[in-house]
């Protein structure tokens, strides 16, 4: 369902409001890049809930690893939560919890690529923990990739980008609509 990736949206906002010392009731501006088609359609047609819940004053959703002069990122499950920060909030802590969120998914990553990579796993794990396995292996790699570059992957479309571009590895699917398979 939509509401535990709106739950994981709303921790990063509140990570990156903390590195940064910024108080809950400031209202900041924030995108949020699906890096699954699940994630772009449990946010889509929701950010009304994302403003309340996060204190947010403005959200958009788009794709991909996006680049973003002044905003500061936070992974979050299957998305990347990009958050503008107000003139003097430079996030001195922004660097430390980015390095931390990185050694954790690093972590996390290669435990899966154990799993994927042993025949005992395959052979005996249900088919589909499998198949999450290998999604969640995939997305951990471009929340890394976009923590190394800085967020500075450069996207498909700006943000607000009118419908979901799959990434080059997965099947484009009929229309606008994500294919959830």
């Amino acid at each position: 369902g939509a509401m535990p990736v709106l739950m994981e949206i709303v921790k990063a906002v509140r990570s990156i409001r903390a590195g940064a010392g910024i108080r809950d009731s400031e209202r900041l501006k924030a995108v949020v890049a699906a890096i699954e088609p699940e994630a772009y359609v449990a946010v889509l047609g929701r950010e009304h809930l994302l403003k309340f819940l996060a204190g947010l004053s403005e959200v958009e959703v788009s794709h991909g690893n996006l680049r973003l002069p002044g905003f500061s990122m936070a992974p979050a499950g299957s998305a990347t939560v990009y958050v503008q920060l107000p003139a003097g909030s430079e996030g001195r802590r922004d660097g430390e919890r980015l390095k931390a969120a990185e050694a954790r998914m690093r972590a996390e990553f290669h435990s899966a690529l154990r799993r994927i990579e042993s025949l005992d796993f395959i052979r005996n794990a249900p088919e589909d923990l499998v198949g999450r396995m290998k999604v969640r292996k995939r997305i951990l790699s471009r929340q890394i990739i976009a923590i190394e570059d800085g967020g500075a992957e450069a996207a498909e479309a700006p943000a607000g980008g009118g419908g979901w571009k799959p990434a080059p590895d997965r099947l484009r699917p009929a229309g606008n609509r994500p294919d959830p398979a």
